[in-house]
Order: C-alpha cells, then sequence, then structure tokens
C-alpha cells in the first residue's frame, strides 16, 4: 500500500493528478490511502477525494497505523509539519521508506528541521534542475534529491483559460509563519498594493483571496471585495496578480496573466522564485507599483519554457512510485 501524507493545500494539489491518473488507468491494484490535516482537508473536501482527518491525530496512533498496515512507501508533502516529521521518524524506526515532494521552488531547507534538528525523509523529489541546485545550495544532500517535477502545475499547463477582467492579491500568512523575517508581512503587502491600485483609478478591479489556512481577518472584514480562496479559480478571474510568493502567482505566470511581486522593505533573501529568478518585476513601494500595473501588460508565452520542463510530471512520479514492489 502507498500511504500519502498532506497538511497543505498545495500538498493535495501535487498528488491529486497522481490518483486521477490512477482512477482514469482503472489501476485498481494499486492501494493507497491518504492521511491530511490543515489545507489538504479542505482541497480533498472540495475534490471529494476520501482520506483520514488527522487533526487530533496522536502518536500512538501513527505508531500502530505504521505497525499493522503494510506499506512499501510513504509520500509525504514536505511543509515544515510535525505530522510529517512524525510519520518520517516512525517509518524509519518500521523500516518503511519514506519520500517527500517540493511542490514550490522557496524555503527549502525549513521543510525538513523540526524542534531544530533536522529530519531527512529517504529520498526528497525535487522539481527541476533549477529546484535541485537551490536545494544543495541550502545545504540539502545531493544523494537523497530525485527531479520529478510538479504534477499539479503539469495540469495548470495543459488547462490555460481565458484572460480574466480582475487583479487579484492572493493573501498568506506571512506574519503567522514567518514573523518579520523577510522585512514584510500580509499588512504591508496589502497596504502597499492597495494604495497603488487606488493612485491609479482600478479600485473596482480588486479581487482579494484569503489562504486556505487562515480565517477572515480584520484588514478583509473592511474590504467588501476580499473572499476565501478559491485555488486556481481566484487565477481564472484576473489579468493581473499581485502577490508575495504564492503558488497563485506561479499559476498566473504560466496562465500568461501579468504578475508581479510586491515586497516592501525585503531583506536579503527574496522566496518569490519567479522575482528572484528575473521573471517578473519586484517592487517595494506604491508610486513603482503604480507605474507598473496602469501599463498594459506585455503579451507573450512567458511561462512556455518552464511548462515544457513540467510535462511529463505525473509519467514520472507514477513511474517512480512502481519502483517500490510489493
Amino acid at each position: 500500500m502507498i500511504l500519502f501524507v498532506t497538511e497543505q493545500y498545495a500538498g493535495a494539489q501535487y498528488i491529486h493528478p497522481l490518483i486521477t491518473k490512477w482512477k482514469e488507468d482503472n489501476l485498481n491494484n494499486i492501494k493507497y490511502e491518504i492521511i491530511a490535516k490543515g489545507g489538504s482537508v479542505k482541497y480533498f473536501q472540495e475534490n471529494s477525494i476520501e482520506f483520514f482527518n488527522a487533526e487530533n491525530i496522536t502518536v500512538n496512533y501513527i505508531k500502530n497505523y505504521l505497525k499493522t498496515k503494510k506499506i512499501r512507501l510513504i509520500i509525504l508533502s514536505a511543509s515544515g509539519a510535525s505530522i510529517e516529521a512524525l510519520f518520517i521518524s516512525y517509518a524509519k524506526y518500521f523500516g518503511i521508506n519514506t519520500v517527500s515532494f517540493i511542490d514550490t521552488w522557496t524555503n527549502y531547507k525549513n521543510r525538513f528541521v523540526h524542534d531544530g534538528s533536522k529530519i531527512y525523509p529517504n529520498k526528497i523529489l525535487s522539481i527541476d534542475s533549477v529546484c535541485t541546485k537551490e536545494m544543495v545550495q541550502d545545504g540539502i544532500p545531493s544523494k537523497i534529491i530525485y527531479e520529478i517535477g510538479q504534477p499539479y502545475l503539469e495540469y495548470i499547463c495543459k488547462h490555460k483559460p481565458p484572460i480574466g477582467d480582475k487583479i487579484l492579491l492572493p493573501m498568506q500568512p506571512v506574519k503567522k509563519i514567518e514573523g518579520n523575517k523577510f522585512g514584510y508581512d500580509e499588512y504591508s503587502f496589502l497596504n502597499t498594493s492597495l494604495k497603488a491600485i487606488d493612485l491609479v483609478g482600478m479600485s473596482k478591479e480588486v479581487y482579494i483571496s484569503i489562504h486556505p489556512s487562515s480565517k477572515l481577518d480584520d484588514y478583509c472584514k473592511k474590504i467588501n471585495n476580499c473572499y476565501k480562496g478559491d485555488g486556481v479559480n481566484d487565477v481564472k478571474k484576473a489579468h493581473t496578480i499581485l502577490g508575495m510568493y504564492s503558488m497563485q502567482m506561479i499559476i498566473g505566470y504560466l496562465w500568461e496573466r501579468r504578475v508581479v511581486s510586491v515586497q516592501p522593505c525585503v531583506k536579503n533573501y527574496d522566496p518569490s522564485p519567479l522575482s528572484r529568478w528575473g521573471l517578473i518585476p519586484r517592487v517595494g513601494n506604491v508610486k513603482e507599483l503604480a507605474s507598473l500595473i496602469k501599463k498594459p501588460p506585455i503579451k507573450e508565452n512567458l511561462g512556455e519554457k518552464m511548462c515544457k520542463n513540467i510535462i511529463g510530471s505525473v509519467n514520472r512520479l507514477d513511474s517512480f512510485v512502481r519502483t517500490y514492489d510489493d
């Protein structure tokens, strides 16, 4: 049996195309179970995928589960969640192979640090050569890295919708998770973005989505066009995406939207892969952002090269999983 363990929304998105492939290929011989927590629960519920809700899971449950189930491989999201560390630790005790996947190009080493200690699985699935290089630079052992791709982004590359008519501001719980590590948080991001949008008279086009793990906070209650996030549907509605470093920005880039990384007073490291690599502009103040968004976006196939590297991810992941025989 294959066991999937995910906590973040993006982690659930990553494994969904593989599960879909197994069902479409009528591969009923592949047995699997999903243990989910946090944002993953929301995604699996939205897509009617069967899973076990691990919100109140205990250490004893994990130990008994691994001891009694015939598991040949555990595939985990790499979000830095404690549930992942627990499964990796006890899987090693019971001699079960573990694999963690990277869903986006940022924050590598912190995904495997728990209570001050590094806890690595048997293998880490990288997205591409750039991801691998950055992980090695971050101190992750190259010998455990295996390049697979990103199955969910492959789906995105193959299903590009028409350009929308909104300006999307995808929110992230930066303050809660990172504090002032980057020099800004969602509050300074939102303040800078809204001031710039008001300055150019485009406030009627704004659409603000809240991260799946967040609640409608005070900053949102004061804004009429602020809603609970709806994943890719938020991006479908947009022609422009102003964000910090979210997955929705990457989806927007692959779908040829105009994407801008707004990072007021950023410190040292740029967590947004798109702006870090020079693929999209990064701005830090109202005047600069207002000047940028009032210009018509340049229409070109910006995400085409990235898509070429991503296509084939589902088949590569499927082939990788099949190397673990019963």
